[in-house]
C-alpha cells in the first residue's frame, strides 16, 4: 500500500515492501540517505497528485484538501484566461489615473489566486 501525506509543502510518500516497485517509478519521487526506508518526497503539483491517484495511493485529508484547492485555483486561472474584460478582485496598487489593460487585470487576479487570496464571500480562490 502506498500512502501520501502533505509535509512542509511537499508530498511525503511511504510504501510497504510489496508496493515499493510502484513507488520507485513515480516521476519526481526522490529520497535521501536521511529518510526512513521506503519513503520518498515528491513536489506538490497537480501532476504528482494525479500520479499518486493512478498508483492507488491513499492520500491524507490534508493532501486531499490541498489538491482540491489547487484544482479550484487552476479552474479560476483557466477562466481568467478566457475572460474578455476582467474586474480586479482587489484594488490594484497603481497610480491614480492609470488605466490598466484587460490582460494586466487578469494577470493581477491570477497572481492573487495563486497566492491564496480570499474573496469577499469567504471562498478561497
Amino acid at each position: 500500500m502506498i500512502r501520501a501525506d502533505l509535509r512542509d509543502g511537499a508530498i511525503l510518500v511511504t510504501s510497504d515492501e510489496l508496493s515499493a516497485p510502484i513507488a520507485t517509478k513515480l516521476a519526481g519521487a526522490t529520497r535521501t540517505a536521511r529518510m526512513p526506508p521506503l519513503t520518498w518526497r515528491m513536489p506538490l503539483t497537480l501532476d504528482s497528485v494525479a500520479m499518486l491517484r493512478g498508483a492507488s495511493a491513499r492520500a491524507s485529508p490534508a493532501l486531499i484538501a490541498e489538491a482540491k484547492r489547487m484544482l479550484a485555483v487552476q479552474r479560476y486561472v483557466d477562466e481568467q484566461k478566457q475572460t474578455a474584460a476582467a474586474e480586479p478582485l482587489a484594488p490594484i496598487p497603481v497610480n491614480d489615473g492609470c488605466k490598466l489593460f484587460d490582460h494586466q487585470v487578469r494577470a493581477f487576479n491570477i497572481a492573487l489566486a495563486l497566492m491564496g487570496y480570499e474573496t469577499k464571500q469567504g471562498e478561497r480562490q
